[in-house]
Order: structure tokens, then sequence, then C-alpha cells
């Protein structure tokens, strides 16, 4: 501003402000909103005892929270633009942290695309992979957000620990993950996504001779899993191929859409307004206008896998309430669901063993550790 004639100042500082306005909702924005806004009040209200956010969290945690929960209700261009930035970073930390990561665009004459994660290289050799467990792991984001590098290094650390118990039991199997890419909302709304998905299993069943499948996935993605389970019902072709898969794993699976009355319960990564905005975008065209899973199925019309069903969740999250409804539902069937896993943990929120585990969350690490664990023996069970 020193270079800046004094008579011209004011208009400068206006121009900056209403740039830096205009930028808010940002990788930059975002911190500045946490040590401007959101850490000072965390700080405020925990020294005068009124803070809202679960008592698991410590205070710079909460505010981290606060500040996404803040950014989530941004436009989607701000939100997509801000989450590309994170899935890239992910993608990062997990190649530092020594992931082998190896990207498919149209391999042989198929239409997938997405990037296998392995902890060596020899896990990738087709050899390799007809004896290996593959999770086919689809990507969270609401749809409209996201990309295949999203949760590396979570599926790295899963990777690692079924590796090390497999070890331990002498066995040489190992866990890969194929994170899927798949069309976004709203230039593709549901359900175009479900025939990525089948065609990503048929292709790792057909071409490479896959012979252990677990899908699985979060938020979204979870949502996927489900549909595609169905469609795999519903379709002779996939139906009535010789694999099917193992099991699913659902993280924080998106269901139903959250009551604006959850907003004031619930600390979380995500608001009820972005979800509502999401929610009509990727379902808005169908006759329910929403996501209807569990009003438009009944409790048997859900296909589960013959190994196992793994659902966790943390029970901070918005979405929550329609989990435990969809719980309700899986036990409620005539038929028992076989291996059904259900771990909540309370006062965690969406997606955080996906989401947090670096150390820089200290009081949500732990715990998203111990999530990973758990799903690195669900897979154990299931696969053994």
């Amino acid at each position: 501003m020193l270079l800046i004639p004094r008579k011209h100042r004011r208009i400068y500082t206006v121009l900056l402000l209403m740039l830096a306005w205009h930028k808010r909702r940002s990788l930059p924005g975002l911190l500045v909103y946490i040590l401007t806004v959101s850490l000072p009040l965390r700080i405020a209200q925990r020294l005068l005892k009124v803070c809202q956010a679960p008592p698991q969290l410590d205070t710079l945690t909460a505010s981290i929270l606060h500040a996404v929960h803040w950014i989530s209700e941004g436009s989607m261009h701000e939100v997509r633009k801000l989450l590309a930035v994170i899935d890239w970073i992910h993608g990062c930390k997990a190649r530092w942290a020594g992931a082998k990561m190896k990207a498919v665009s149209g391999e042989d004459g198929s239409s997938v695309c997405g990037i296998w994660i392995a902890e060596e290289w020899r896990d990738l050799e087709n050899e390799r992979l007809q004896e290996n467990v593959v999770l086919l792991y689809i990507h969270g984001g609401a749809y409209c957000f996201g990309g295949a590098e999203y949760g590396a290094p979570h599926h790295l650390h899963l990777i690692k620990r079924f590796n090390a118990l497999e070890q331990k039991t002498g066995s040489n199997k190992r866990l890969v993950v194929f994170s899927l890419e798949y069309p976004l909302a709203p230039e593709h709304v549901f359900p175009a996504q479900i025939p990525v998905a089948a065609t990503a299993f048929k292709w790792l069943v057909n071409s490479l001779g896959v012979s252990q499948v677990v899908v699985g996935g979060d938020s979204a993605g979870a949502h996927m899993t489900l549909s595609l389970m169905n469609h795999i019902k519903d379709t002779p072709e996939l139906s009535k191929l010789p694999i099917q898969p193992l099991a699913t794993i659902l993280i924080s699976p998106w269901v139903s859409s959250p009551s604006s009355a959850r907003e004031s319960l619930c600390f979380d990564l995500i608001s009820v307004h972005g979800i509502q905005q999401a929610d009509r975008l990727v379902f808005g065209h169908l006759p329910e206008k929403t996501n209807s899973l569990l009003t438009a199925l009944q409790p048997d019309d859900f296909h589960v896998a013959t190994k196992g069903t793994l659902v966790l969740y943390g029970g901070a999250g918005i979405l929550s309430e329609g989990i435990e409804q969809f719980v309700g539902m899986l036990e409620s069937r005539s038929e028992a669901v076989p291996g059904l896993e259900v771990v909540k943990y309370n006062g965690m929120p969406h997606c955080f063993n996906v989401m947090m585990m670096d150390r820089l969350y200290p009081s949500v690490r732990e715990t998203a550790l111990e999530a990973v664990e758990k799903t690195a023996a669900f897979i154990q069970r299931v696969s053994a």
C-alpha cells in the first residue's frame, strides 16, 4: 500500500476487500476463516462453557470442522475447486508415504477409469491381482465433487493394515484398491454413475481375472455401492458372473436427505444446506425429487453381499439419523444379512476416518486409525 498514492488507497482497499470476499471460500480463505473467525470463536465458547462441539473434539479440530462446514455452504463452483485441491493433496500425501499408484484410462478396450493403489508394485502384476483381494472403492462427494485420488492416504493405511494382518497368519494374500473415477453431477445426474461402476466390476472379473472383490465407498460412494449391488442382482449379465462381491463397506452412507432440524444438533464436515443443494442437483429429475433409497425400497429389496456388510459412521454427522434408519431396515429383513457389522463412533463427524487421519486432528486421528483397523479386520474375515 505504500506504493499507492494516498488519494487512491481507499479505492484499492475497497477493491482488495471485495476480492477477498469474492474468493472467501477457497483454500486461502479457509485458512483465514479458521484463524480469524472459527478458532477465536471456539476458544471463547469453550472458556464460557457454551461450545456445542462434541467433547471428543479438541479446539483446533472443532475450529477446522466449523470452517469446512462453512465452506460446504458455498456455491458448487467454490466447493468443487476446493475439493479438487484436497484430492490433489491426498494423492501427494499417499505417494509421499510410499503408495504405489497407477492411473487407468480405457485399458483393455474398456471405458474404465480410476487409480490403482498398492503397497508394492508387484501387487499390481496381473498374476498377483488374481490372487489378491481387490477393494473396488467408490469415492464420496455428493455425486458432485471429488476424484479417484480422494482418500488415498486412508486407502494406503488400510492396505498396510490388511497386509500386516495377513502376514501374521503366514498368508501371502495382499490387498489392493481400485479407486473408481466416475462422471459427476450436475452434468451427469443419477443413475448415470451406476453403469460406470458396473463396467468396472465386470472389468475386474472378466478382463483381469480377480477372484475376490469387495465393493465399498463413503457417503455418496456408499450410496452407489448399494445401488450397484441391486443393479448386479437385476442384470443377468452381471448376476451370472462366476465372481460376485464378497462384501460391501459402507462408510457414512448417504441414504437420505437430512432435515434442517439436524443442523443445530450436529457438528459436521458437511452442512444441511450443502447436502440439500446436491440432493436437488443429483436426484431432482427423478419422480421422488430426492434421495429416496430408504423410502423407495423395502428391507428385503436390498441385495446384500454373501460374506458381510460393514456399516461404519460418526455419530455427530448430519446423516447419522438416516444411517440408523437404514441399519434398522437391514436388521428387520426376513433373512438376516450375512456377517453384518455396524460400528458407530460417538462424537465423530461425517467420513472422519477417510478425511481426518492426519496428525492435524489429534482428537480424531486415534479413532480414525481404529476405524481403519476395524475395516482391515473385516476384509480379512470375509476373504478368509
